[in-house]
């Protein structure tokens, strides 16, 4: 019997918390305000009582759409929302909602040349070599690069940023990416 009244108590608590939520959505109805006034006027001649009644009804506008306006019209935002971010630690973030934010924030040292999968071209990197044997990898870093509080950008800060990744990275960040080509194990 106790099962059954808590039942009963946690519907009825369900439908009171959805009908308030319902309710709080909806939108508001215009509030028609009936007033009366008893107005004395003096015209030449005896006075003449004059009863009046306002209807006054708010006109309710509807929102319209909003127009974008740009001083450029070749640029545009477009923010397509694929869930919450998880983290914006490029270390640790391992998922679409997250990356989406990150690419926009974080420059990286090349990126792919358009839709091309398999060709790269320099970002952070003005150029790079790779060694014949395929383990020494040598980005040349694009000077002028700054930090956001103004610091310039350095090969050291780049190096840190590798380490960092892979040290703090785990088993649930895209990090493994690098341990498992660099050391042939994942993290």
């Amino acid at each position: 019997m106790n099962k059954k009244r808590f039942t009963i108590v946690l519907v009825m608590a369900l439908l009171v918390v959805g009908g308030i939520l319902l309710t709080s959505c909806a939108q508001p109805t215009p509030e028609t305000v009936v007033k009366t006034v008893v107005v004395t006027e003096v015209v030449e001649g005896e006075p003449v009582e004059v009863v009046k009644t306002v209807v006054v009804t708010p006109e309710v506008v509807e929102p319209g759409a909003v127009e974008f306006k740009s001083k450029d019209p070749t640029t545009f935002v477009d923010v397509t929302g694929a869930g919450d971010t998880d983290t914006l630690d490029p270390a640790w973030n391992y998922e679409s909602a997250g990356d989406a934010v990150i690419q926009n924030i974080y420059d990286q040292l090349v990126t792919y040349n358009g839709a091309d999968a398999t060709s790269f071209v320099p970002s952070l990197a003005e150029s790079w070599e790779i060694s014949e044997d395929g383990m020494t990898y040598v980005f040349h870093i694009r000077q002028g690069v700054k930090f956001h509080e103004g610091q310039d950008l350095t090969p050291e800060d780049v190096a840190y940023t590798l380490q960092r990744g892979i040290l703090q990275g785990g088993g649930w960040s895209p990090q493994w990416l690098y341990t498992e080509a660099l050391f042939g194990t994942g993290v």
